[in-house]
């Protein structure tokens, strides 16, 4: 497996990744969702030879603020350990950063995981999250 950074990955690999973990927003337009991708703050993809297996992307400054937007990794993938890197990876690249915020399913899965990597409910920090979400972009 191969570890890249870059935001430049092949729109019908983006395709593949986020319908196989049934993220099928993502998808409906393409061109948004390569948009998306040229205007994160960092994107860090893992490969399995040609086939994209899973990734992580940011949005923010880097400075005070970044959000993990995507966290991806095919199903079949799932469980080895590869989320977990991808998250290390970022956690450790933006450790000046004040403000690490995540926002996720609430499966306990999901919430199990990030918690695993020192992430915590925002009302830990005497804080709300506050959103506008539409249905897909």
């Amino acid at each position: 497996m191969q570890y890249i950074t870059s935001k430049h990955i092949p729109i019908e690999e983006l395709r593949l990744i986020y319908n196989d973990v049934g993220w099928f927003n993502y998808t409906y337009d393409l061109n948004k969702l390569s948009q998306a991708f040229h205007h994160s703050l960092y994107v860090l993809s893992v490969w399995d030879d040609t086939e994209l297996i899973g990734l992580i992307r940011l949005v923010g400054d880097g400075i005070s603020v970044i959000i993990i937007q995507d966290l991806l990794v095919k199903r079949q993938y799932q469980n080895h350990g590869i989320g977990s890197k991808l998250l290390g990876e970022v956690l450790s690249q933006f450790d000046h950063t004040m403000q690490i915020v995540c926002m996720t399913d609430d499966q306990e899965s999901t919430k199990s995981f990030y918690k695993k990597h020192d992430l915590k409910p925002v009302t830990k920090y005497n804080i709300v999250g506050m959103a506008n979400i539409k249905s897909h972009i």
